[in-house]
């Protein structure tokens, strides 16, 4: 099942972000070894368009309120045994 952007280049992406505040160089990285580096805005490199909140689109959803229901019962049950303990001594 191919992921989210499966047809990227093996090059390097302009990120935007600028480096220490110098308007024209900004970070680049490499989708080939993970390689960071800072640019001049004139150099070529390819630029990714993605839509806030448009990231990923795969999996499913995080139950909150099934785990909080999970982490509560565990404490609870967490301080039933530690109090269990606690009158046995």
């Amino acid at each position: 099942m191919p992921g989210d952007f499966n047809s990227l280049a093996t090059k390097f992406y302009w990120s935007g972000t600028l480096f220490e505040n110098r308007e024209c160089y900004a970070w680049a990285f490499s989708m080939y070894d993970g390689y960071q580096s800072f640019v001049d805005e004139m150099s070529s490199h390819y630029g990714l368009a993605v839509r806030s909140g448009d990231v990923s689109q795969g999996g499913e959803p995080v139950p909150e309120p099934a785990t909080m229901l999970l982490f509560g019962s565990g404490m609870a049950g967490l301080a039933g045994y530690r109090r269990r303990r606690a009158n046995r001594a």
